[in-house]
C-alpha cells in the first residue's frame, strides 16, 4: 500500500510539473507590413493581390485588395529573419488578351509601411487635323523627332530628307523638332502656332544647336537606345513631354550626343548600349546629365540559377540592388496570356518556395514552371533600395538621382 501512494504521489508530481504550472502564453503576433492603397489606384477593372514570404521564400500571408484600403497583415507563425519579400499581382483583361503583372520586392524590412498610387494625367484641348514638316539640308541622318508639350508625335519617312506628317491639338500648338546625322551634329528648332493643313520646309543648318549638349561615350556598339524628354512648367514627370532625342536605330556609336534646352524642366534620360551577352543602362529623372560614366564591367556578373524560384548569381563586386524579369506568353484559345514577373533584391540570390494554392488554381499560367529568365539588371550606382521601392509603388513625381547598371540573360 505504501509503496502504491508513493508511485501514485510520483505520477502526480511529475505530471504537475509539466501541466500545473504558469498557463500557456498565446501566441505572438507579429506585424509583418502596412500597405495603404490610395483612391488613384483603380482596380474596378483588375484582380489584385498581395503575397508574402519569408526571407527563405516561404508562403506566410496573402490577401486581395481594392482602392482605398489600409491594410496591415500580422502573423504568429514563426518567421527566421527580420526582412521579408512582398509581391504585387495584378490581373486585367485587354480584348483577348489576359495580362498578369506581378512585382516582388525582397529584403523589406518587417514592419515597414508601403502606399499604391497611380500618378494621374491628363490631356486637355480637342483633337484636330494634320500639319506637314520636311526637312533636308543634311548629308546623313542618324535620328529625328517632333513633338508638342504632350507628347504628340508626328508620323512618316526618313532618307534624304524627312518628310512627317504631324497631329494637332488646340491647346498645344507649340512643336519641337530635332534632327542628328551621323557626325553627331544635333539641332532643333521650335515651330509656334501651329495649324491645321500648314506646311513647312526647313534646313537642317537652319537649324539651332541646343543650350547644353553633352556626350556618353562607351565601347562600340550597334545597339544604342537614347531617349530624352523635357517638359514646361506645371506638368509632372508622368507627362510624355517634348521628345529631344530617339534614337532607337542600329547603327554602330562609340558615342551619342544629347541636348537640352533651357526653357524646358524635368528632364528624363534613358540610354542603353546593347552588346551580344549583355547591356548598359543609365537613367536619370530631373537634372542634365553628368555624361561621365563609370559603367560595370561585365567579367563580374553571371548567372549561376535562373530559375525564378531558385535564383543564384556570382558577382564578384558591389551592388545597389538587382532587377530579375521572367515572362510567359500562353497562347491558348479564347484569350492570350501575358505574364511578367519582376523581382527586386539586395542580395544575389533568392529562393521562393511556394504560392497561394487558392490563386495557382485559378490561374495556372503563373506556375514558377511557366516563366522564363528575360534578363537580370544589376545597378551599380542608384538611389538606396528601399527608396526605390516607396517612390514606385507610390509614382512619386520627384527627382530621381543617376541609375547605372549592367544587364545580363
Amino acid at each position: 500500500m505504501k509503496r502504491n501512494f508513493i508511485l501514485k504521489s510520483w505520477i502526480v508530481l511529475v505530471l504537475c510539473f509539466f501541466g500545473c504550472g504558469e498557463d500557456e502564453k498565446p501566441a505572438v503576433s507579429v506585424k509583418l507590413l502596412s500597405i495603404s492603397v490610395d483612391q488613384s489606384f483603380n482596380t474596378s477593372d483588375t484582380e489584385n493581390w498581395i503575397i508574402i514570404h519569408d526571407d527563405v521564400g516561404k508562403l506566410i500571408e496573402y490577401r486581395s485588395f481594392e482602392s482605398g484600403d489600409d491594410i496591415t497583415i500580422e502573423t504568429t507563425a514563426s518567421t527566421p529573419e527580420n526582412t521579408i519579400g512582398v509581391t504585387f499581382l495584378k490581373l486585367y483583361f485587354q480584348d483577348d488578351f489576359r495580362f498578369y503583372n506581378l512585382e516582388t520586392y525582397l529584403n523589406i524590412e518587417k514592419g515597414e509601411t508601403l502606399k499604391v498610387a497611380n500618378f494621374q494625367t491628363s490631356v486637355d484641348g480637342q483633337l484636330g487635323g494634320t500639319f506637314d514638316i520636311v526637312i533636308d539640308g543634311f548629308t546623313s541622318f542618324d535620328q529625328s523627332s517632333t513633338s508638342n508639350k504632350f507628347g504628340f508625335g508626328c508620323g512618316g519617312s526618313s532618307g534624304s530628307v524627312v518628310d512627317l506628317t504631324c497631329g494637332t491639338i488646340d491647346s498645344a500648338t507649340k512643336y519641337i523638332l530635332q534632327l542628328s546625322d551621323k557626325s553627331g551634329d544635333l539641332r532643333y528648332k521650335v515651330l509656334e502656332d501651329v495649324e491645321v493643313d500648314d506646311s513647312y520646309r526647313i534646313s537642317f543648318y537652319e537649324m539651332e544647336p541646343f543650350d547644353t549638349t553633352i556626350e556618353f561615350v562607351f565601347p562600340e556598339s550597334t545597339d544604342v537606345d537614347l531617349t530624352i524628354s523635357g517638359r514646361e512648367a506645371g506638368f509632372s514627370y508622368f507627362d510624355f513631354g517634348y521628345s529631344l532625342n530617339n534614337h532607337v536605330i542600329d547603327d554602330a556609336h562609340t558615342q551619342i550626343k544629347a541636348g537640352y534646352l533651357n526653357s524646358l524642366t524635368k528632364y528624363s534620360t534613358e540610354l542603353s548600349v546593347g552588346y551580344p551577352d549583355f547591356k548598359y543602362v543609365y537613367s536619370i529623372r530631373g537634372s542634365i546629365p553628368d555624361p561621365n560614366i563609370s559603367w560595370p564591367s561585365k567579367a563580374d556578373f553571371s548567372l549561376s540559377s535562373k530559375l525564378l524560384q531558385d535564383f543564384s548569381s556570382d558577382v564578384k563586386t558591389s551592388f545597389n540592388w538587382r532587377k530579375s524579369i521572367w515572362t510567359y506568353e500562353g497562347l491558348s484559345s479564347p484569350t492570350t496570356s501575358h505574364v511578367t514577373w519582376q523581382i527586386f533584391s539586395k542580395s544575389v540570390a533568392h529562393k521562393l518556395s511556394e504560392l497561394p494554392a487558392e490563386i495557382v488554381s485559378q490561374h495556372p499560367v503563373i506556375a514558377f514552371e511557366n516563366l522564363k529568365h528575360s534578363s537580370t539588371t544589376f545597378y551599380t550606382e542608384s538611389e538606396p533600395y528601399i527608396d526605390h521601392i516607396k517612390r514606385t509603388l507610390n509614382e512619386e513625381d520627384a527627382p530621381v538621382d543617376a541609375q547605372i547598371g549592367i544587364s545580363i540573360w
